[in-house]
């Protein structure tokens, strides 16, 4: 029986996976901010995001659209923090703050 990787390639054991009400807005920021690069986006019936998956530095982040009945809450209510390890820190923080974005 071939063996079988639980971990797909070039994801890391852990993965951030996170509910964004307004994630299409959100993938836009993260693309202009981060230079983050969509790998995956999968729409629901509405047109909304139902997942998907960005590549920042060598890092996957999945997210989706907030769906409060399933519990699945956008980060700016229920509060959470991240770290981001990046070349010219101040570049991005500026981006990520507001200044282009």
């Amino acid at each position: 029986m071939a063996k079988v990787n639980p971990i797909p390639a070039g994801y890391s054991t852990v993965v951030t996976y996170i509910s964004v009400k307004g994630a299409s807005d959100a993938i836009a920021y993260y693309k202009k901010a981060f230079s983050a690069e969509e790998l995956v986006r999968m729409p629901m019936p509405d047109g909304k995001v139902g997942h998907a998956e960005l590549k920042i530095g060598d890092s996957i982040l999945m997210l989706t659209e907030e769906c409060e009945p399933m519990g699945a809450r956008d980060p700016r209510v229920i509060v959470r923090s991240a770290m981001l390890g990046a070349a010219q820190v101040s570049v991005r923080a500026q981006l990520a703050v507001g200044g282009g974005v």
